[in-house]
């Protein structure tokens, strides 16, 4: 009667969470929302622009994928420095501090470019 009763407790808690996982969810590395769509395909079909928009907020803007490009080269740099048999602590601190120096700028930019998008599509009035 334990057994039962334990099993029967197991089997309904894994049910219940199981079954409380809706929404947002990856399968096979594709990112599904809860309707069984694609998160890109959920963003085309929209029935406002205003995601579309807020999507490709950055993506025309050459400086931005720059700063993504030099960040790439400096992590690239700070693999090799460590892949030594004695990396040089200074070097890898400059690296980290380039990195994060782009990465501000970055983001920085990133929200500018939401805030001038919010400022001109979302006006409110006083």
């Amino acid at each position: 009667m334990k057994k039962l009763l334990v099993v029967s407790i197991l089997t309904l808690g894994i049910g219940a969470s199981a079954y409380a996982q809706g929404g947002h969810h990856t399968v096979n590395g594709v990112h599904h929302v809860g309707n069984g769509m694609h998160h890109n395909e959920y963003i085309q079909n929209c029935n406002t622009t205003t995601g579309k928009n807020r999507v490709n907020l950055m993506k025309g803007n050459k400086e931005y994928q720059n700063f993504g490009i030099q960040i790439e080269e400096q992590k690239l740099l700070l693999k090799k420095e460590m892949m030594k048999e004695n990396p040089d602590f200074k070097v890898v601190e400059e690296i980290n501090n380039k990195i994060a120096d782009l990465q501000s700028k970055r983001k920085t930019m990133r929200m500018k470019a939401r805030y001038d998008y919010n400022k001109e599509n979302y006006k409110t009035t006083k």
